[in-house]
């Protein structure tokens, strides 16, 4: 499985990606989730569940004045899937 994370602070690119996620790539994607992170404190808070590096998001420890942010979490199942396609 090859397993990918996006996160955002803004609505409409979470959207849109979304959205591509769902429509465009029918057939490519297994599994699709949105998350909503209502503060700081939650973000980080759902890294327990999920193991991830709060230092690779850009503006969570700057001056950043969003409150809200959003998350992607997409799947590609490779047993169906060519190998050399699964990066892809």
């Amino acid at each position: 499985v090859k397993w990918v994370r996006v996160f955002y602070d803004e609505f409409e690119k979470f959207t849109r990606d979304q959205e591509l996620l769902v429509t465009a790539m029918e057939g490519m994607v297994d599994y699709v989730e949105g998350l909503t992170f209502l503060n700081q404190h939650s973000l980080l808070s759902s890294f327990a569940a999920f193991p991830s590096d709060p230092d690779l998001l850009p503006g969570l420890h700057g001056e950043s004045n969003t409150s809200i942010y959003y998350c992607i979490e997409f799947a590609v199942h490779c047993h169906h899937k060519k190998a050399s396609n699964v990066q892809k």
